[in-house]
């Protein structure tokens, strides 16, 4: 973490009659410009709180990210997400009694907390008249295919452990679509043929067919839901052994999928919406509590953290209450109260 060096000596917060407290100015040790050395910052440094003056958030606001002083919010981070597949969550239930394939769904109801990492959707349009032009000095204007974009396949790495076996929850998939299994076949067939089983394994018999990733931030938050509708294993690499290496085995899993929902929560000026919600009339499940409708109230430190935000919801909170009551009073017949 970078840190702001002070000015002079006088800004160095050490205690008095510490062992690094700095001595009389001819004895310091600062550099000839008169700025303490690198040793005297670091070692006030050390004595500080984790986050500076405010033993909860001071350090963190000194130094935000961005050089925009409204802009305090934290970037995203790559490692900051879960995964959620039902159809990750089925085991053998023999004996004890399951679906037609024997399977039902094990403690973790399809956390895979052993995904290493993850692609985000992402998508491609076709352009009908690119590099088109109406003469040899006007091009053709763009004439993107917005209402059908080619959606790109998901890559994933698994860490795959012994218990739960990542391989084994893999292949349940393929032995679902009946695939060299005569019993398993006639069981596929029940749910519509051995392509529709493949992908109805996704939801685990509790949900409709999906994958979840959802992205979170500083506070655990939920700050993007993408849900893949309809995900199926498109190509599986179960990796490889190698008696010179002590890596951990990685599975690499590519998902198809047929479309896909995105959540945001509230967050600064923007209400909380679910993009792309008609997927051609498969209900998409409730999702986990979203983020607390007033997070500068219901989450803990927030408010120190985001200061600039919390006072802007208050303002426009104000304001709303002021339109209303204009609006139900437009000619401003109601007396003001006594007071």
């Amino acid at each position: 973490m970078p840190i702001d060096p002070p000015r002079s000596l006088d800004e160095l917060e050490v205690p008095a009659g510490s062992p690094i407290e700095p001595a009389a100015p001819a004895a310091t040790t600062a550099t000839s410009t008169g700025a303490p050395s690198l040793a005297e910052i670091m070692a006030a440094e050390a004595l500080k709180t984790p986050f500076g003056d405010d033993p909860t958030f001071g350090r963190a606001k000194r130094h935000n990210f961005w050089t925009n002083p409204l802009a305090t919010y934290d970037p995203k981070a790559q490692f900051r997400f879960i995964i959620r597949i039902p159809g990750m969550g089925l085991e053998d239930a023999r004996p004890i009694k399951g679906d037609s394939f024997a399977d039902h769904q094990d403690a973790s109801a399809g956390l895979v907390w052993y995904a290493k990492t993850i692609d985000k959707p992402g998508y491609q349009l076709i352009d009908l008249t690119e590099n088109m032009y109406f003469n040899s000095s006007t091009k053709a204007a763009p004439a993107p295919q917005a209402d059908n974009p080619t959606l790109k396949k998901i890559t994933m790495t698994l860490i795959d452990p012994v218990y739960p076996n990542a391989t084994r929850k893999l292949v349940r998939y393929l032995r679902r679509s009946g695939f060299q299994e005569t019993q398993a076949a006639a069981a596929a067939q029940k749910l519509g043929g051995a392509d529709a089983s493949y992908v109805k394994t996704s939801g685990g018999g509790i949900s409709i067919p999906k994958l979840e990733i959802i992205q979170l931030g500083s506070f655990g938050e939920d700050i993007e839901r993408w849900t893949l509708i309809d995900p199926y294993p498109a190509e599986v690499d179960f990796g490889k052994l190698d008696y010179s290496s002590d890596d951990l085995v990685e599975i690499t899993v590519t998902w198809g999928y047929r479309t896909f929902t995105v959540d945001f929560p509230a967050i600064g000026n923007e209400l909380p919406y679910k993009y792309f919600r008609d997927t051609q009339g498969v209900v998409v499940p409730p999702d986990d509590p979203p983020l607390p409708p007033n997070p500068c109230k219901d989450i803990p430190g927030y408010k120190e953290m985001y200061p600039n935000e919390c006072a802007s919801s208050a303002l426009a909170a104000a304001q709303d209450a002021a339109m209303q009551e204009l609006n139900a009073d437009p000619a401003g017949t109601v007396s003001e109260p006594s007071p």
